[in-house]
C-alpha cells in the first residue's frame, strides 16, 4: 500500500469488496487507480475491539499522517444513527474540524487547512437511517424483484419462529437469504456487486458515489 495514496478506511473485508467493486462499475478502478487506497481499518476480526471501534480508532492519525491528500472513513450508522455521528464528531473537534449537530443525507465533506487535507465521512445506509451495509445493499436490490419481498418474509417467519440473530441484523438476513437464490447460490456480498446482482445505479448507490467522487476528486 502506497502511503502516499489518498485513502478511504472502511470497517472490513465486506465493505471492502463491495465499494471497490461499486466503483468500478462506475468507472472508477481502484485497482488501476494510483490515486487512492481502500484500507481495512479491522483487518484482524478477532481482535477484541469492534470493527467500528477500529475504524474510528484510526481517525486522528490517519488525519493527521493524510500527507495533504484526502482521507474518507466509512462506517455502520448501526442502532443509533446519532450517537454513531456523535462518535465520529467527537473525534473529528479534537482535531479542530467543525461538524453539524446532526448528519447529513449527503455525506461529510470538510477542508482542513490545518493539515491541508479534505477529510470525509459517510455512515452506512444513507447517513439519517440506523443500519448497516446489508441496508445499504438491500436498496440495491430491483424493487420489482420478487425473491427479494420473499427472502424478507421468509426472514421474518423464521425470527416469529426462533430468533437466533440480532433484530438488528435483520437486513443481514434478508440479504443472505436472498443471494442464497442466486446464480451462484451463497456469493459474498463483494463478488455478488460484482456479478450484478446488485444494481449500482440505484438512488442510493449514486448518492454514496457522488460523496466518494466529491470527497476524492474523481
Amino acid at each position: 500500500m502506497n502511503t502516499k495514496r489518498a485513502k478511504l478506511y472502511v470497517e472490513g473485508v465486506d465493505d471492502f469488496h463491495v465499494i471497490a467493486h461499486l466503483l468500478k462499475r462506475h468507472g472508477i478502478d481502484t485497482d488501476a487507480n494510483r490515486l487512492f487506497d481502500i484500507v481495512q481499518a479491522n483487518p484482524r476480526p478477532d481482535m477484541n475491539s469492534s470493527s467500528v471501534e477500529q475504524t474510528l480508532s484510526t481517525m486522528d492519525l490517519a488525519i493527521r499522517q493524510s500527507n495533504q491528500l484526502p482521507v474518507g472513513f466509512v462506517l455502520d450508522a448501526d442502532s443509533n444513527v446519532q450517537s454513531r455521528w456523535d462518535a465520529v464528531r467527537h473525534r473529528l473537534q479534537r482535531l479542530g474540524i467543525e461538524c453539524d449537530p446532526k448528519p447529513k443525507c449527503e455525506g461529510f465533506i470538510a477542508e482542513v487547512p490545518e493539515y491541508l487535507t479534505t477529510v470525509g465521512v459517510w455512515l452506512m445506509p444513507n447517513n439519517t437511517d440506523r443500519g448497516m451495509l446489508e441496508d445499504f445493499l438491500y436498496e440495491l436490490i430491483g424493487e420489482r424483484d420478487q425473491l427479494r419481498s420473499l427472502a424478507e418474509e421468509s426472514t421474518d417467519a423464521a425470527m416469529s419462529i426462533d430468533c437466533r440473530f440480532s433484530h438488528d441484523h435483520r437486513f443481514k438476513a434478508i440479504i443472505h437469504t436472498w443471494l442464497a437464490w442466486q446464480n451462484h447460490p451463497g456469493h459474498p456480498v463483494g463478488l455478488a456487486m460484482k456479478a450484478q446482482y446488485f444494481r449500482h445505479d440505484s438512488e442510493p448507490a449514486n448518492a454514496f458515489v457522488k460523496w466518494f467522487r466529491n470527497l476524492f476528486g474523481v
